[in-house]
């Protein structure tokens, strides 16, 4: 290789477009993975955390030879040359080092290292399509480093498993073997029902790390959207992208729900299921769940939201002094009478170190009476298994106030910090929020309607206990006695009877 492409390598600068592309490139995480927004810079970090890699490489005991390979791949072959392998020649072209186009398109690179220090760097990479092979068929007999997984929300999750089998592979142990293997991935923010979302952010696995950057815009409560100030790698866009893309994607016939489109690739928030549109249409996954559990503040009260009926949900929460919902836990069960939800919540407050914490319940006002075949009713059982005291939720089952209460806190913002805020232990509440707890959808003569009321399924059930908490726990009081009440709450109350401050929690 000439000399001026050895020194062109060394002495390419690169900046990461933002905060969150640095911590990516610093981890060392196993299996790491991206999201961002169109334009955020996601696959050119990519492409850089592989040369960074491969410089890092420890030198081969035999020759000095610092030895790397790495797999890039994608759905199809032409897609992957129109993004990662576009990118990296922007960065590494084809003459820096043996091009050969393929499919597969292969490049090997060899340089001195930068430090000087008389060893040579060895890239060999791969970019390869999937199509309709199988990730068997391509992996197979396969000896990498590491691998790259562009757009990996378009692929199965078995690419991924099958890929992480081959990496550290290579250099064999005679060379010294991989400083560093696994696999990094980038994506757009995927559909809530999409492997990815559910294996980053939902059940995260060990050795996985998940690197969110932030949104290109924000969306205020008229409807309106203004640029993030925090977006990454806005210096390298041109003028007014993201408002353009928004722009674009409002106006577009073609596109059917634009909402939706914007939601996961301009604000980097993950897609709703297209079957329903989500009830709580403030909440924002990036802002609204906590990035670690919360932890319980040991000197206020823990409030209990309960949904009776044989799928109980249990959920934990706690109003701070600033007026800050925080939800702390949830227990969701399956063909489960009152007692055994009352017996498995006490196993799992002592488990978590709660058992001399005072508590308060709210269940359902419909599961506050008995049936035919019992005087006792739901709530009369779970509290007695539980030896803790349950009430009915306050409200009457108003569905302008449920989720009222909700709605509010979603929206308030104290000291810059979100009103309300989800703990990441909560992932049926998370699911609900995102996608599960929704109104059907119905589509008559090609027109899109939808249900008044949410619909009954397995999200309903814990995001009605949550509102059976908050209402009880403070959160109704603090509805109905805002500053200025909404036409809503008006209505409400010409239609409730008076109540008194202890029927509405306060005290």
């Amino acid at each position: 290789m000439a000399k001026s492409q050895t020194k062109r390598i060394v002495d390419m600068k690169y900046k990461p477009p933002g905060a969150i592309s640095a911590s990516f490139l610093k981890s060392t995480a196993n299996v790491r993975m991206i999201m961002g927004p169109y334009g955020s810079g996601k696959t050119s970090v990519c492409c850089w955390d592989i040369m960074i890699k491969a410089i890092r490489q420890r030198p081969s005991p035999v020759d000095g030879v610092r030895y790397s390979r790495y797999l890039i791949i994608r759905d199809t072959y032409e897609q992957i040359k129109k993004s990662a392998l576009l990118t990296w020649h922007t960065w590494f072209p084809k003459e820096m080092g043996e091009w050969h186009a393929g499919p597969p398109g292969e490049h090997f690179i060899e340089f001195d290292h930068p430090a000087g220090d008389g060893t040579t760097v060895h890239l060999h990479l791969m970019f390869v399509g999937l199509g309709d092979h199988s990730v068997e068929s391509v992996t197979k007999g396969l000896e990498i480093t590491g691998a790259y997984i562009n757009e990996a929300d378009l692929l199965s999750e078995e690419v991924l498993n099958a890929i992480r089998k081959r990496c550290g592979r290579y250099p064999s142990k005679l060379h010294g073997g991989a400083s560093w293997y696994g696999v990094i991935l980038d994506m757009n923010a995927p559909d809530v029902e999409n492997w990815a979302w559910k294996r980053f952010f939902i059940k995260k696995r060990k050795n996985h790390m998940t690197f969110r950057q932030p949104g290109g815009m924000i969306k205020l409560e008229d409807g309106s959207y203004i640029l993030n100030p925090a977006a990454e790698n806005v210096e390298n866009l041109p003028d007014r992208y993201y408002e353009m893309e928004v722009e674009e994607m409002l106006d577009d016939p073609e596109i059917m729900d634009a909402d939706w489109l914007i939601q996961r690739m301009i604000m980097n928030e993950p897609g709703y299921a297209r079957d329903g549109k989500p009830v709580f249409k403030n909440f924002r996954d990036s802002r609204h769940v906590a990035k670690n559990p919360i932890q319980v503040d040991p000197t206020r009260k823990i409030t209990i939201g309960g949904d009776g009926g044989r799928t109980p949900a249990l959920i934990f929460m706690q109003q701070l002094a600033n007026g800050q919902w925080g939800i702390l836990k949830e227990i969701c069960m399956e063909g489960a009478i009152a007692e055994d939800a009352g017996e498995l919540a006490m196993i799992k407050i002592r488990d978590w170190g709660w058992h001399n914490y005072e508590f308060e319940a709210f269940g359902d006002p419909a599961t506050d009476h008995g049936n035919e075949t019992s005087h006792d009713s739901w709530m009369d059982l779970i509290q007695r298994a539980m030896n803790i005291n349950w009430t009915a939720a306050p409200g009457n089952n108003d569905l302008t106030l449920r989720l009222g209460v909700i709605n509010k806190a979603l929206k308030t913002d104290i000291m810059g910090e979100p009103g309300f805020l989800l703990s990441p232990e909560c992932p049926n509440l998370r699911k609900g929020f995102n996608s599960g707890y929704h109104y059907k959808k119905h589509v008559i003569g090609g027109h899109a309607t939808y249900a008044e009321k949410p619909a009954k399924n397995e999200s309903s059930h814990p995001m009605d206990a949550l509102q059976n908490g908050m209402l009880g726990g403070g959160g109704m009081a603090s509805y109905l006695h805002r500053g200025q009440q909404t036409a809503e709450t008006q209505k409400y109350l010409s239609q409730t009877s008076v109540m008194t401050d202890d029927q509405i929690g306060m005290t």
